[in-house]
C-alpha cells in the first residue's frame, strides 16, 4: 500500500515537473495568445504573468498557474459612480494615445489588466474616474523595469485628462 501512495506522489511530481516545462512558451502560442503587446481595452494573457501572490503548494512544491486571464471589469456604478457617458473604447484610446502614458511606456507593450470606478471628493470639488490598469510588457513578457510592472491611470471623466500612477502595490486578496 505504501508503494502505491509513494508512485502517486513520484506521480504527481514528475506530473507538475512536466506542466512547468511545457507552460513555458516563449511564443504563447500554446496559451492561444500571440503578441498581445498593446492590446486593450480587454487583453488576454497567461495567468502566471499576474501571479503576484503565492503560489498554492503541494508536498512542498510550489504549482504552476496555468490557463488565461482575462482583464477584470470592476466598472459596476453606484449612487456616486455611474457609468460614464465616453465609451471604454474612448477612454481606453485617452488612455494610451496621453504625454504621459506614451513616456512611460517608450518602447513596451501592455495588456490591460484591470478597468474600475472612483469618486473623489474633498476641499469644494467632486470627480469621477475610470480606473485602468495595465501590465508593462518587454518582449511580450512581463517588464520589471517599474515595480510589479503595472501602471494604473486614471482618466477624469468630467475633463477627460488623464494621469498615470507607476509602482502600485498589488492586491493579493482579489480575484
Amino acid at each position: 500500500m505504501a508503494s502505491i501512495a509513494a508512485a502517486a506522489v513520484v506521480f504527481l511530481v514528475i506530473a507538475a515537473g512536466a506542466a512547468v516545462v511545457f507552460a513555458q512558451d516563449p511564443n504563447n502560442t500554446s496559451h492561444g495568445i500571440s503578441h498581445p503587446e498593446r492590446s486593450g481595452p480587454f487583453s488576454t494573457w497567461p495567468a502566471s504573468w499576474t501571479d503576484f501572490c503565492e503560489r498554492p503548494v503541494f508536498l512542498g512544491f510550489k504549482l504552476p498557474v496555468l490557463g488565461n486571464k482575462t482583464t477584470v471589469n470592476e466598472m459596476v456604478p453606484g449612487p456616486l459612480t455611474p457609468m460614464p457617458t465616453a465609451s471604454l473604447d474612448d477612454v481606453y484610446a485617452a488612455i494610451v494615445n496621453s504625454t504621459d502614458f506614451q513616456n512611460v511606456t517608450a518602447g513596451l507593450g501592455w495588456v490591460t489588466i484591470l478597468w474600475g470606478l472612483q469618486y473623489d471628493s474633498g476641499g469644494g470639488h467632486s470627480s469621477e474616474y475610470v480606473i485602468g490598469q495595465f501590465l508593462l510588457l518587454s518582449g511580450n513578457h512581463p517588464d520589471d523595469g517599474i515595480p510589479n510592472g503595472i501602471v494604473q491611470a486614471f482618466y477624469n471623466v468630467g475633463t477627460g485628462e488623464v494621469s498615470i500612477q507607476t509602482g502600485i502595490g498589488v492586491n493579493c486578496g482579489a480575484g
